[in-house]
C-alpha cells in the first residue's frame, strides 16, 4: 500500500492516545496503598528493607540473585533522603514512571518506521500493563531495551550499555539473546550476534556476588543426592511448572482481566505468523518444541531414569525463568519483519476501537487492572503482629498454583506474606517470606523443608529459633497446630498461631 494514513502522519497523537488509554485500563485509584498484585509485594519488601538497613549481607546476596528489585532501590534511597515515609506511595509512582519510560523507548524504536510498528506498539503496551500488574517491570524495561537493539540495523555502543543494564536487572534475558544470536548467525550476521551477547559478560560481577549462595543451593538440590533432587523438582512450584498443562497459559491468557484486549492479542499473534523471516519463525517453533519435550524428560527422570544432573539443572533453570515470557519479543520481531498487508489498517482501527472500549468499560465499572487497596484482613494481620510482643515469626509461604491452565496465587492474587514482612515493625521472619523453596526460605503450602508438616522437624526448628508466632494459610498447617493445642486467630485466609 502506498502513502501514509492519517494515523501515521500523527504518530505523536497516536502515542499519547495509547498511553492515555493504557493508564485508564490500569486505573490506579489509590497511590497511598501498594499495587500489591503478584510479585509487586516482593519488589516492595526487598527495596524497603534494603534502604531501612534491615537485611543481612547474606539476605542481600540472595535477594540480588532472585529479587530484581534493583530498579526500585535507588528511588527508595532518594525518598529516604527527602524524608518521604510512605514507601508504598513511592513504589507506585516509580512503577508508573518506569512503565512510561519503557513504553517511550519502544515507541522510538518502532513507531516511526512503518505501519507494522503501529500495530506492535499497542501490543507492547498490553504486555506492559501485564508487567505493571504482576510486578515484572524489570522484564518490561529489559525487553524494551532488547527490542530496541534487535530491531536496529546495528547495535551502537549506547545500546550495548543499555543491554548490559537489561541483563543486570533481568538475567533470563540471556535466553532470548542466545536465541537471537542463533537467528543472526543463520543470517550470517556474526557481528550483530557478538554485539548482542557481549554485554552479558559484564554482568558477571553480579553472578560472582551471588554465586556463594546460588551455587550452593544448586548443588544441594540437584547434586547432593538423586533422591533429594527428584523431590525438589517434584514439589517446587516454579514460575512455569514443568507440566504439559502449562502450555495452556498462552491460550487462556490469564495475565489480565480485560477480555477485549485478549482478542487484540490473539489477532496480533495471528498477524505475526505472516512474517517473511521464516528462519526466525523456525527457531521460535523449535524453542517451544524443546520446551514441551523437556517436560517429559523431567517426568521420566522423576520416575527413576538416569538423566545427567547437568541436563536437569539446565532444564530447571529454563522453566524457573518461564519460557513463555519471551513470546512478546518474538511476536513483535515477526511483525516488524513482515511486509505490509491490505488488512493492517483494518487491524489498526480495530485495535484503536478496542482500547477505547476497554477504557470506557473501566471508567463505567471503576475497576481496572490495578487493585484499589490492600485487603482489610491483611492490614488486620499486620496490626496484630505489630501490637504483639512476638519478635520472631515463622511464615508459611504461598506457591504458584496451576489451575485449569491458569497460574494463580492462593493468597489474594499476590505473594502477600512478603508485604506483611515489609510492614511489620522490628520483627524477624523465617520460612516462606518469598516464594522460592531454596536456602532458608523453606516453609511453603503445608510443607516444611520439602516434607509434609506433620512428618517434618518444624517443632524442633521452632524451639531452636525461639519462634513466637506462626502465620498459616493452609488447612494442613492450621490442623497441625490445632492438634498441638495452640491458640489460632483467623483473619480471612490468614491464621496467626500463638506459640507462647
Amino acid at each position: 500500500m502506498s502513502g501514509k494514513t492519517n494515523i501515521e502522519q500523527n504518530y505523536h497523537v497516536y502515542f499519547l492516545f495509547f498511553i492515555f488509554c493504557s493508564l485508564i485500563i490500569l486505573y490506579p485509584q489509590n497511590f497511598t496503598e501498594l499495587f500489591y498484585y503478584d510479585d509487586n509485594t516482593i519488589r516492595y519488601m526487598i527495596a524497603k528493607l534494603w534502604v531501612e538497613g534491615k537485611l543481612s549481607r547474606e539476605e542481600k546476596l540472595f535477594f540480588l540473585a532472585y529479587g530484581s528489585a534493583e530498579i526500585y532501590i535507588p528511588f527508595f534511597y532518594f525518598a529516604k533522603i527527602l524524608k518521604v515515609s510512605n514507601y508504598e506511595l513511592v513504589y507506585n509512582f516509580v512503577s508508573l514512571f518506569l512503565f512510561l519510560i519503557a513504553s517511550s523507548l519502544f515507541y522510538h524504536s518502532t513507531l516511526k518506521k512503518k505501519i507494522q510498528g503501529y500495530i506492535t506498539f499497542p501490543f507492547y503496551l498490553i504486555f506492559g500493563i501485564v508487567c505493571m500488574k504482576k510486578g515484572s517491570l524489570h522484564w518490561f524495561i529489559a525487553s524494551s531495551i532488547f527490542m530496541h537493539s534487535i530491531i536496529s540495523e546495528r547495535i551502537s555502543n549506547k545500546q550495548k550499555f543499555l543491554l548490559w543494564f537489561a541483563y543486570l536487572i533481568s538475567p533470563p534475558l540471556v535466553i532470548s539473546s542466545v536465541l537471537f544470536c542463533i537467528i543472526f548467525l543463520l543470517k550470517w550476521e556474526k557481528k550483530r550476534a557478538v554485539d548482542l551477547l557481549l554485554p552479558f559478560l559484564f554482568t558477571f560481577p553480579k553472578y560472582v556476588l551471588v554465586s556463594e549462595i546460588t551455587i550452593l543451593e544448586v548443588k544441594k538440590s540437584l547434586y547432593a543426592s538423586e533422591k533429594f533432587g527428584r523431590e525438589v523438582i517434584g514439589e517446587t512450584k516454579s514460575f512455569a511448572p514443568p507440566v504439559p498443562s502449562v502450555f495452556l497459559r498462552p491460550v487462556v491468557l490469564d495475565y489480565f482481566d480485560n477480555k477485549v484486549l485478549g482478542l487484540v492479542v490473539y489477532l496480533i499473534l495471528a498477524r505475526a505468523l505472516f512474517t517473511e523471516d521464516r528462519q526466525s519463525l523456525f527457531v521460535f517453533i523449535l524453542f517451544y518444541v524443546f520446551s514441551f519435550v523437556s517436560i517429559f524428560i523431567f517426568d521420566i527422570w522423576k520416575k527413576g531414569a538416569h538423566i545427567p544432573d547437568l541436563v536437569i539443572s539446565i532444564l530447571s533453570f529454563f522453566f524457573t525463568s518461564n519460557p513463555f515470557r519471551y513470546i512478546p519479543i518474538f511476536v513483535i520481531y515477526f511483525v516488524m519483519r513482515s511486509e505490509e498487508t491490505k488488512y493492517d489498517n483494518i487491524l489498526l482501527v480495530f485495535i484503536i476501537l478496542s482500547f477505547i472500549a476497554s477504557g470506557i468499560w473501566v471508567l463505567v465499572n471503576q475497576k481496572g487492572e490495578l487493585p484499589a487497596k490492600v485487603p482489610d484482613e491483611v492490614k488486620l494481620v499486620i496490626r496484630y503482629i505489630n501490637e504483639s510482643e512476638a519478635e520472631k515469626i515463622l511464615v508459611e509461604g504461598d506457591t504458584h498454583m496451576l489451575e485449569k491452565g491458569k497460574l494463580i496465587h492462593p493468597l489474594y492474587g499476590a505473594h502477600i506474606m512478603s508485604y506483611i514482612a515489609a510492614e511489620a515493625d522490628n520483627k524477624k521472619f523465617y520460612g516462606g517470606v518469598i516464594p522460592w523453596e531454596l536456602y532458608k526460605y523453606n516453609f511453603f503450602a503445608g510443607r516444611f523443608k520439602y516434607k509434609p508438616i506433620e512428618s517434618s522437624d518444624i517443632l524442633e526448628f521452632i524451639s531452636k529459633n525461639s519462634i513466637n508466632l506462626v502465620l498459616c494459610w493452609t488447612e494442613a498447617c492450621e490442623k497441625f497446630f490445632w492438634k498441638q493445642g495452640k491458640k489460632i486467630v483467623k483473619f480471612g485466609k490468614i491464621k496467626v498461631v500463638e506459640l507462647r
